[in-house]
């Protein structure tokens, strides 16, 4: 399983293609779901799941969970196989209610 750096990286990789925040804003995002002790984060607009891990690994120190919003199935796709590759993140599958993707 790769880690999370592996897994950022190469999402950054492709970051044009699917409109990506960049690592700038994802630090400063996830510091501050760090700072505010927030459990929980809703995303609209998943996407290909970049800032989604940057959000759970934020929240889930505190036991918490993103839940994930997406109408386009291709791009969700991809979310979803980076989240069943990402173990360690609490994100819900809004396409499969009250599943999550990564235990």
């Amino acid at each position: 399983m790769p880690n999370l750096e592996t897994l950022l990286s190469e999402l950054e990789a492709t970051a044009d293609a699917y409109w990506n925040i960049s690592r700038e804003n994802a630090v400063f995002l996830s510091s501050l779901l760090k700072a505010m002790g927030a459990k929980r984060v809703l995303e609209v607009g998943t996407s290909n799941g970049y800032s989604a891990l940057w959000f759970a690994e934020a929240v889930q120190q505190n036991g918490g969970e993103v839940i994930t919003l997406m109408l386009d199935d291709i791009d969700w796709d991809a979310g979803r196989k980076l989240f069943h590759a990402d173990r360690g993140r609490c994100v819900r599958d809004t396409q499969n209610p009250g599943r999550l993707c990564a235990l």
